[in-house]
């Protein structure tokens, strides 16, 4: 759960001994895909998405040549898989907090560490922050299956009691020009599209911070920080703010 603390800075700020730096590691390699249908895994590259990585196995021609897109439609209509194993050392599974960063999923994906569920994700232009800790193991299976999206766009039409311009494709959120655009070919795709990330720490996580402007003169200036973080205890923390690299 995130908190918000305001602070209101003036002319100078208290600090403290450092604190524990948290960890953090890019689960990009060793990735696997293959259609849910199938039985056979092949090397995937991520972040990327399901047509280049049919290309770059050869399984399909380049659809950006003549008309191949035509011929390539069948992707977008059957369930595809990835998966990846890792290795988490005992330092970081001692740190209080861990999380899985996604920072884009492209779109209806359903996430599962070691085979236990933790993300429906359906918001390709959006972050999911999940706390794994009780599920993680010393080595351990990240496992997506992304859905095709014709399924739940039927379902919001059927809900809708008027038709929408531009189709289905706008009850589902994201890149729109991936159905086809009059300066590009129709590739409805699907993948792990931005990084995945294994976070640790054990302090306070800074999400977002916010500066407001309360008063501005030659002298001084007032400024008003809005600190999002995620720990329900606001006490015994310090903050170091710098201003032109230099600190306040």
């Amino acid at each position: 759960m995130r908190y918000s603390l305001l602070l209101l800075i003036f002319v100078c700020f208290s600090c403290e001994p450092k604190h524990d730096i948290p960890q953090t590691i890019e689960l990009n390699s060793s990735w696997q895909f293959k259609k849910v249908s199938d039985s056979v895994w092949n090397t995937a590259t991520v972040p990327g998405n399901v047509h280049s990585d049919l290309l770059d196995h050869n399984f399909i021609k380049d659809p950006f040549v003549g008309a191949n897109e035509d011929s390539l439609q069948w992707i977008s209509e059957i369930d595809w898989e990835y998966k990846t194993t890792f290795v988490v050392d005992e330092e970081i599974l001692q740190k209080r907090n861990i999380e899985l960063n996604f920072e884009g999923l492209d779109t209806y994906a359903s996430v599962y560490l070691n085979d236990s569920l933790i993300l429906n994700a359906n918001n390709a232009f959006r972050e999911w922050n999940l706390d794994v800790k009780p599920l993680l193991k010393p080595e351990n299976e990240l496992r997506l299956v992304f859905e095709n999206t014709s399924k739940y766009e039927e379902a919001e039409k059927v809900k809708s009691p008027y038709p929408l311009p531009e189709g289905n494709r706008i009850f589902t959120r994201k890149a729109q020009f991936q159905y086809g655009w009059d300066w590009g070919p129709k590739l409805n795709t699907s993948g792990i599209w931005r990084p995945i990330k294994l976070k640790a720490y054990n302090d306070a996580k800074i999400y977002n911070v916010y500066v407001h402007q309360i008063e501005l003169k030659d002298s001084i200036a007032k400024l008003m920080i809005e600190v999002d973080f995620a720990n329900s205890k606001t006490d015994g923390y310090t903050f170091e703010v710098f201003v032109n690299d230099s600190l306040a």
